[in-house]
């Protein structure tokens, strides 16, 4: 594969089983039925969302962005129908919101447990999990897919708009 770039109906599971990934760090591009922002590789050859907003990783990272956004949306998911849609409607209203930080962690990673595990979010049923924070403390946490309508009345009621 030349560029980097594969360009393929079907999802990332073909794209690996078919060869077309050449290093760790490929940027894959699923094609549907609406076009994705890439799909990264990391060194461990796991996907990471599709989003262009800032990924919480690790441990350290959570507990700086904790200790040091005043304001925090973190919604943590999968590359799934229901998830998908909230990034969107994160990356489209975070110029409205500039005194909030919004972040996206992958569900199925061990720094998420912490978000899983928090008492706000333990009933939940649906991905993903969007938990905004004030200060470090939890102000409000919703389950499943959201409208950008719901996203944003939330962020007014909490860090005002």
């Amino acid at each position: 594969m030349q560029g980097g770039v594969a360009e393929m109906q079907g999802g990332v599971d073909e794209i690996v089983e078919g060869g077309a990934i050449d290093s760790a760090d490929t940027v894959l591009r699923a094609v549907g039925s609406r076009q994705r922002k890439p799909l990264v590789l990391t060194q461990q050859g796991r996907t990471m969302l599709a989003t262009e907003l800032t990924h919480i990783t690790n441990d350290a990272e959570l507990k700086q962005a904790l200790a040091q956004d005043k304001q925090l949306m973190i919604c943590c998911g999968r590359n799934g129908p229901m998830c998908l849609p909230v990034y969107d409607a994160m990356e489209s209203v975070q110029d409205r919101y500039q005194g909030v930080t919004f972040k996206v962690m992958e569900f199925d990673t061990p720094v998420a447990r912490y978000i899983r595990a928090l008492p706000q979010c333990r009933s939940f049923m649906g991905l993903p999990f969007t938990v905004y924070f004030k200060d470090g403390e939890v102000v409000a946490a919703t389950s499943s897919i959201q409208s950008k309508g719901q996203i944003t009345a939330i962020l007014d009621a909490q860090f005002g708009g």
